[in-house]
């Protein structure tokens, strides 16, 4: 008959699964603060005040479910929730605000290994999240 092991002191296989897991949460949240980051300067740039960004938040949430930290799990979601605020015009800029926010910050400018970089920014998102 096998016994469970205590995992109290982690070594071996177990420990490198939990620095592992560590890492990436650490990661997620650094890719995710960034993305916020960016998020808010696209905001500004087309004039959405703090407060407008709060209101714009806060629509998201109760029409969408979706909060800040959502964006890059689903960010066509979060484009939709966005044309619903702001028309088919305003999420054009915003759009492309956001998009040059995103390369800006993660440094996409150029195009590695000769693929094509996507343009649109729930493609810029899916990249960002799985690099």
């Amino acid at each position: 008959m096998e016994t469970a092991r205590s995992n109290a002191n982690p070594t071996g296989f177990y420990a490198s699964n939990m620095r592992a897991s560590f890492e990436s949460q650490g990661r997620q949240d650094d890719v995710t603060t960034r993305v916020t980051n960016c998020l808010a300067r696209a905001f500004h740039a087309i004039g959405a005040s703090s407060v407008t960004q709060q209101m714009i938040y806060w629509k998201l949430s109760t029409t969408k479910n979706i909060g800040p930290s959502d964006i890059l799990l689903r960010p066509l979601e979060f484009i939709e929730g966005i044309h619903d605020i702001y028309g088919d015009a305003g999420t054009v800029v915003f759009e492309y605000m956001f998009a040059r926010e995103i390369i800006r910050e993660f440094g996409l400018n150029s195009e590695p290994h000769g693929s094509p970089r996507p343009r649109d920014v729930p493609g810029l998102l899916q990249l960002v999240a799985r690099s």
